[in-house]
């Protein structure tokens, strides 16, 4: 395998995750737009659910999964995967 095709393996691994309490739209617009095709995708892009339907629009000509984490008393409960054009 090239270093190319490594890298795109890689990434196909791992989640693309922003799960700060100071989150906006636009933040994660910022870590929608860091997502390189070219390169490779993420296995999911993982947010709080109250940007899951943001990133479902934003993503929907994309093959990406979104992860909503659900966060109670700062603690992380659960993940759920939201396979998108399923």
């Amino acid at each position: 395998m090239t270093i190319q095709q490594d890298a795109a393996q890689a990434l196909s691994l791992m989640d693309l995750t922003s799960l700060n309490e100071n989150d906006t739209e636009q933040s994660i617009l910022a870590l929608l737009d860091s997502v390189r095709p070219e390169i490779g995708l993420p296995a999911a892009i993982c947010v709080y659910s109250r940007f899951v339907d943001l990133v479902k629009k934003r993503t929907e000509t994309k093959k990406l999964a979104v992860c909503k984490s659900c966060n109670s008393d700062k603690f992380l409960w659960w993940r759920t995967v939201i396979r998108l054009g399923a």
